[in-house]
Order: structure tokens, then C-alpha cells, then sequence
């Protein structure tokens, strides 16, 4: 009886003995390939480390990092497509693991797996919200394949307080490719800075046409004022622009304003120096018409504004003068028939050859 006692307590003890070595082996391992992966891999023996957390992982197959390493040593012997099944191996366990989630979007974006690539890079967001070098590249990513309306809204989660010219004109740019024309202007006019600063003529007139695609005319001229300033080399071109919109929506006072510019600007555009003498002229504004006369007729002899100094003279009484700047006028054969007529409204033909050239001439004044 005792003897029987006595084997059934050591066969209990003997059992329980193997059942604990049994039970220790696995955590020994992972001790034992935990320690020597780290080594190796502090050593840059990527190739050992690599073969240490392959077996790391058949004895702790829900470590994530194991896995996470066992991917990254994949990684940096370059096979990516071990490295790929190992990292998702580890975000299958916690699809939030950020340095899991970092270099699987590098393995997914050097395949040009954009969208797989954009997914880490979200997840990532998740855990980091505020990592800024992050959702730069998420916001690149986005607008690089086409899909502005992810990137606008990343774009504008990394603007702070200060300015950011370059993504100012980012979102400038995806909100005038959705469309967005308003959102667009608005950003464009941040790129202007504020009172007092330069003004960058290539910026501002990126502002004008976004005013004129928005319909804010008065803006854009506004606009396209300052830029003449700004800008003489092209104040020329700035006031023509002004004068055209002007004339098309037939605001006189502008359009009065950006001839004189286009003159003061280019004195030789005799064209707007007849329109600004026969504006002056017709509003009685006799000296200023003289002025601009006497500027741009120095030694010249331009037939339209011989004509136009021949009606001021007209006008101011000196029929004499007058005479004279219209006999000059008809020095051209296109303006001689106006010239005539004018001529004839003062002293009327006489003789009948003097008639009958003046019915040849069609018996009417001319036009300026």
C-alpha cells in the first residue's frame, strides 16, 4: 500500500517536472532569439538578424514588433516583398503600429501603389495628428494622383499661424482645379502680403484674372491700376487692359483715366492722344486738349490730330489758324477728304471748280 503511495507521488512529481520544462522552452526561446535579433541587428548583421525574428515569430507569432522587424531587416536587404508580407503581418495585429504603417507606405509608393501607400500614411495620421512631415507627404501624395479635394484639406491642416507662400499657391491652385474659383482668390490674395509690402507683379496678376473669373470687375481693375504702378515696365499694357474693359462696360470716367495712363506711359500711341483731344474737346476742356496737342505735335504732323487741333483752334475762334492745320492734315489721302470738308465748313467754295471738287468729295463733313 505504501509502495503504491510512493509511486504515485513520483510519478506526479516526475510528470509536473515535464510539463514545466514543456511550458518554459517557448518562453525561453523568445527570450533567446529576442536577444540574439537585437544583437545582430545592433551590429548591422541584417542577414543573422533577419533569420533570428524569423524565429522569433514561430514562437511569438503576436509580438509586433517581432514582426515589425522582421520586415524592416527584409527591408534593408532589400527584399520588399518579404518585408511587405511581414509588416502586414504586424498591422493584422495592430493596424495602428506607426513604424509598421512608415515603412510599408515606402514599400507601397516605390511600387507606385498609391492608394495602399495613402491608407498607411492615414493610419498614421490617426495615432500622430500633428506629424507635419507626414501628412506633407500625404497631401503630396494626394494631389500627385488627382485627388485635390484630400489634398486641399491636408494642405490646409499644416498651415499655422504665419505665412506659407508655397502652400498658399497650392491651394490656390487645386481650388481653381476643382473649380472652387472664390476659395482659390482667397488664398491668391494672402500671396499679396499685407499694407506696406512689395508687391509681386506675376502674383498680383494672377489675382486680376481669378477677379475677372469671379466677376469682381471693379476689383480687377483696381488691380490692374496698382500693377501699372508696380510694374512700369508693362504699365502700358496694365492701362490698355483697363481701357478695354472699361470701354466694354462703358464706364467713362475709368476708361478717361487708363487712356491717360496709356499715354503717359507711351506718349508715341498717337491713337489714344487723338481719343483723349476729342474727349477734352467735346467736354470743353479746351486747355487740356491744347496741352496734349502741343506735346505729341512738335515737329509731327499726324493728320488726325492736325484735324483735332484744327477744331480746337475752331472752337477757340482762330479760323485763320484752323485753316491752316487742316491744309496740313490733307498732306495725307486718307484724312485729305475730312480735312477739306472742314476747310469748306469755314470758307466755302467759291469758283465752280471749287464746287464741283467739293460734290466729288461727297458734300458732306467728314468724320475725326
Amino acid at each position: 500500500m505504501h509502495t503504491h503511495i510512493l509511486l504515485a507521488i513520483l510519478a506526479v512529481f516526475f510528470i509536473g517536472d515535464a510539463s514545466a520544462e514543456v511550458a518554459e522552452a517557448p518562453a525561453d526561446s523568445v527570450r533567446k532569439y529576442k536577444f540574439l535579433a537585437k544583437t545582430a541587428r545592433g551590429q548591422k548583421e541584417y542577414a543573422e538578424a533577419r533569420s533570428y525574428y524569423g524565429e522569433l515569430v514561430k514562437y511569438s507569432p503576436r509580438d509586433v514588433q517581432a514582426h515589425f522587424f522582421l520586415g524592416d531587416m527584409n527591408y534593408r536587404l532589400r527584399d520588399f516583398d518579404s518585408a511587405r508580407a511581414a509588416f502586414e503581418s504586424a498591422l493584422a495585429l495592430d493596424s495602428l503600429h506607426v513604424n509598421s504603417n512608415l515603412r510599408l507606405y515606402a514599400v507601397y509608393a516605390a511600387a507606385d501603389r498609391a492608394d495602399a501607400a495613402a491608407l498607411c500614411l492615414e493610419r498614421v495620421l490617426v495615432v500622430k495628428p500633428d506629424a507635419a512631415e507626414h501628412r506633407r507627404k500625404l497631401a503630396d501624395l494626394y494631389r500627385r494622383e488627382g485627388d485635390s479635394k484630400r489634398a486641399i484639406a491636408h494642405y490646409a491642416d499644416l498651415l499655422g499661424d504665419g505665412v506659407d507662400e508655397e502652400l498658399f499657391e497650392m491651394l490656390a491652385l487645386l481650388n481653381q482645379d476643382i473649380g472652387d474659383v472664390e476659395e482659390a482668390l482667397k488664398w491668391r490674395s494672402k500671396l499679396l502680403g499685407g499694407e506696406g509690402e512689395a508687391i509681386d507683379p506675376e502674383k498680383l496678376e494672377s489675382v486680376v484674372e481669378l477677379q475677372l473669373e469671379t466677376g469682381d470687375v471693379e476689383s480687377a481693375l483696381k488691380s490692374l491700376f496698382k500693377l501699372a504702378l508696380v510694374d512700369s515696365t508693362n504699365a502700358y499694357s496694365y492701362y490698355s487692359r483697363v481701357s478695354a474693359i472699361a470701354e466694354e462696360r462703358g464706364n467713362e470716367a475709368v476708361l478717361l483715366k487708363a487712356r491717360e495712363g496709356m499715354v503717359r506711359a507711351n506718349p508715341k500711341d498717337l491713337q489714344t492722344v487723338a481719343q483723349l483731344v476729342e474727349w477734352n474737346i467735346n467736354q470743353d476742356q479746351l486747355n487740356a486738349a491744347r496741352r496734349l496737342l502741343d506735346r505729341v505735335l512738335l515737329g509731327g504732323g499726324n493728320a488726325r490730330l492736325l484735324v483735332l487741333k484744327g477744331d480746337l483752334l475752331l472752337r477757340q475762334g482762330a479760323k485763320e489758324e484752323a485753316v491752316t492745320a487742316y491744309e496740313r492734315a490733307k498732306a495725307d489721302p486718307a484724312w485729305e477728304r475730312v480735312a477739306q470738308q472742314r476747310i469748306w465748313q469755314i470758307n466755302p467754295p467759291e469758283t465752280e471748280e471749287e464746287k464741283l471738287k467739293r460734290e466729288f468729295f461727297g458734300g458732306k463733313d467728314g468724320e475725326s
